[in-house]
């Protein structure tokens, strides 16, 4: 895996770990929103 790589998966990672947090402390899990379709959805 070359460094490139390596870096823009671990801002990847960062961003979605922030956003997951993020909602999770706006609101309680159990009312996540249906909005958002599953990723298997999204092709």
């Amino acid at each position: 895996m070359s460094f490139e790589l390596a870096g823009v998966l671990q801002l990847v990672n960062a961003a979605l770990f922030h956003h997951y947090f993020a909602d999770h402390d706006r609101r309680p899990p159990e009312t996540e929103p249906a909005a958002e379709p599953e990723p298997s959805q999204r092709q």
